[in-house]
């Protein structure tokens, strides 16, 4: 086989859902051609994480945060089956 026979990618869709209207808050991606999703809110709203229906499935989610030192932000990622983080889970508090 070739480099470019390597190379060649399976063309996909993203749909991203912004859960509250607030594209700064909860957006959860779909990605065409696999059944889990993928979950990027701010780490403000990880209490919050149970109320979805979407944690109850495999996926990815991404948390957003303020560095603790304060210079910039933070992101922290990981992935489940399900999604829902364990209790204590990201230790990035």
């Amino acid at each position: 086989m070739t480099r470019d026979e390597h190379d060649i990618q399976t063309p996909f869709s993203l749909r991203i859902f912004v859960a509250d209207g607030d594209s700064d808050g909860l957006r959860i991606v779909d990605k065409s051609n696999w059944i889990g999703k993928a979950l990027v809110f701010p780490l403000a709203l990880l209490q919050q994480r149970t109320v979805r229906s979407e944690l109850a499935q495999t996926g990815v989610y991404l948390l957003l945060g303020p560095r603790p030192d304060g210079d910039g932000d933070m992101l922290y990622v990981s992935e489940g089956d399900p999604i829902r983080p364990p209790a204590g889970e990201p230790d990035v508090v």
